[in-house]
């Protein structure tokens, strides 16, 4: 991406925890295009329009309480993100020019400097020239014969998850009334170089994007993959956040943090996190129920990644456990989901799948209840992406389907969607690391329901490693902090463990590493069934009687403050 410039149910919780940061990392990087693929994209629609100048022109204001994101026509062309930026190409010779306004010193200072200011931008984003905004009129006046047929984008842009006709249709909504009602910025920039140069033919350069859109590139493919594993794994922890009495945004907020550590812009649309009657209600997206006992979760989520959206839906009960009704539906609409992917090839209609998933349903003597199967949206850079409909599947096609079931009366809701890309010989699941089978989702969401507190052992076998400060010892030796005290004593518990011997570590950390270290000592077995805390009288063995308590379970580490004079306890592992 171009820039401005330059399971088991016994899994314990902690594991959960540690699953996440490695996750985390794996996907803590964003991978953006290489030059070659913007400029291959224009190429292609130059090949298409064969004539005449292309102009299409980016996002003229930032988002709302949003990052930035730029038109998406616009930036799948250029891979460009600054604002007020027009492109112009020569379909004929694939010249192409990118105008861009000069900034003041504030704008530079506010939201740092466009691609103006950069001498190498030009090279850098395959482009034949950088012009100031300002001299757009001259440059067209000045190649009005290249202008004669000029293409234009005379239907709606689509946004990140809006398609064309869906935004349509809410500006239809918008002008129900007459003070809503005005014309959009597109429109307004038709009618402008219509009222400037009347002689120009204007053609529609859509229908010419939305066909190079259909077709994923083997740059898109890999960042939508990425993508896949990143939003199933937001998805599965969104399911691990799950129990009786969490809101609906808490378990949205699982899921965002995946995301966003994993290099997401955000989400691809707003959350969809509805629990019991909000099950049935198809893009609810208020998320702020408080879900209870016997309630299913329908969670409808996906990540913006490169400005290429992603698209998944569960359904699962939020204590662990379908009930009967809950699962015979949902294997209805499991049914029909995997009949449906099972068909997906190149080749295959709409009505070829819809055949197939009468087919298996009927053999395995289940009632559709009405489902049919298809082929669902496209997604890519919108999750209801752009694309001519009624097509046979080709290869290099990404699209969502989305069966579901809802019986509002019963407060059931049940819709299972997954993103899918076709292949030379049949499709793959981008989003297939997310459990969906009955069983899969029972153990999975059951392994971090509450449970009942095991009997506390009647003796826990504990290392305790005690770190003091003593005073006039080399700067560069002493343990400063009781976080540098507190990764110093789990270094030792790690080697400890291993099989090294835990006295001769002491010495040697308190002796040869750390001079500044006054004492360690290893306190071992410690009763806890009267008051599940430590006595104190190891502590006052090797410190004195200093006022503090450690908790049953765990390597401690006692760190003494010479500036306060007084210990504090840090808990750090438990050992049974």
């Amino acid at each position: 991406m171009f820039r401005n410039h330059s399971l088991k149910r016994s899994v314990p919780v902690f594991v959960c925890l540690i699953l996440l940061l490695s996750i985390s990392l794996s996907f803590a990087q964003r991978t953006g295009y290489t030059k070659d693929e913007f400029v291959r994209r224009r190429a292609a629609l130059a090949d298409k329009a064969k004539e005449g100048m292309v102009v299409l022109f980016g996002e003229a204001l930032p988002q709302a309480g949003a990052h930035f994101r730029q038109d998406n026509d616009f930036f799948y062309l250029t891979g460009v993100e600054d604002l007020n930026a027009v492109l112009v190409m020569n379909a004929k010779t694939r010249e192409t020019h990118l105008f861009l306004p000069r900034q003041t010193p504030r704008e530079e200072m506010v939201g740092g400097p466009n691609l103006l200011k950069d001498e190498k931008a030009k090279e850098k984003m395959g482009l034949t020239n950088i012009f100031d905004l300002t001299y757009l009129d001259e440059f067209i006046s000045r190649n009005m014969r290249s202008f004669a047929t000029t293409w234009l984008r005379l239907q709606p842009g689509d946004t990140v998850d809006n398609d064309r006709g869906e935004v349509a249709l809410f500006i239809g909504r918008k002008n129900r009334t007459h003070y809503n009602d005005q014309i959009s910025l597109d429109n307004h920039r038709f009618q402008k170089l219509k009222e400037r140069y009347p002689a120009f033919e204007f053609r529609d350069v859509t229908p010419h994007l939305d066909s190079l859109r259909t077709i994923k590139s083997a740059e898109e493919i890999a960042i939508l993959k990425r993508n896949g594993r990143l939003s199933a794994e937001a998805v599965k922890q969104a399911m691990l956040a799950s129990r009786p009495g969490v809101f609906e945004y808490e378990i949205e907020a699982a899921a965002m943090q995946v995301i966003l550590k994993g290099g997401a812009r955000g989400a691809a649309y707003p959350p969809i996190v509805g629990s019991g009657p909000n099950t049935c209600i198809w893009h609810y997206e208020k998320n702020s129920r408080k879900t209870e006992a016997g309630d299913l979760v329908l969670m409808d989520f996906g990540a913006d990644l490169d400005q290429l959206s992603m698209d998944i839906t569960r359904t699962w009960p939020v204590n662990g456990k379908f009930t009967k009704e809950q699962r015979e539906v949902y294997q209805i609409v499991l049914e029909v989901e995997k009949a449906c992917i099972e068909a997906y090839k190149p080749g295959v209609t709409s009505a070829d799948v819809s055949k197939h998933v009468e087919e298996v349903m009927k053999r395995k003597g289940l009632d559709a209840r009405g489902l049919r199967g298809g082929l669902g949206h496209y997604v890519g850079l919108c999750v209801h992406d752009v694309g001519p409909r009624g097509l046979a599947l080709q290869e290099g096609m990404v699209f969502a389907i989305e069966p579901a079931l809802y019986y509002p009366e019963k407060n059931i809701g049940i819709r299972i969607e997954d993103t899918v890309l076709i292949t030379k010989d049949g499709c793959e699941v981008l989003t297939k690391g997310v459990p969906k089978e009955i069983d899969e989702i029972e153990n999975f969401v059951s392994a971090v329901q509450p449970r009942k507190a095991p009997k506390e052992p009647d003796r826990v076998a504990v290392q305790h490693i005690l770190i003091a400060f003593k005073g006039s010892i080399p700067e560069e030796k002493v343990v400063r902090t009781s976080e540098e005290a507190q990764l110093l004593a789990m270094e030792i518990f790690e080697r400890a463990k291993k099989g090294e011997d835990f006295d001769a570590l002491v010495k040697k950390y308190t002796d040869d590493e750390y001079p500044g270290i006054y004492r360690m000592a290893n306190i071992g077995l410690e009763p806890n069934k009267e008051k599940k805390e430590y006595s104190r009288a190891g502590m006052v063995r090797s410190f004195g009687d200093v006022s503090f308590s450690l908790p049953a379970g765990g390597v401690g580490l006692a760190v003494y403050d010479p500036q306060r004079s007084k210990y504090g306890w840090h808990i750090i592992k438990r050992i049974e």
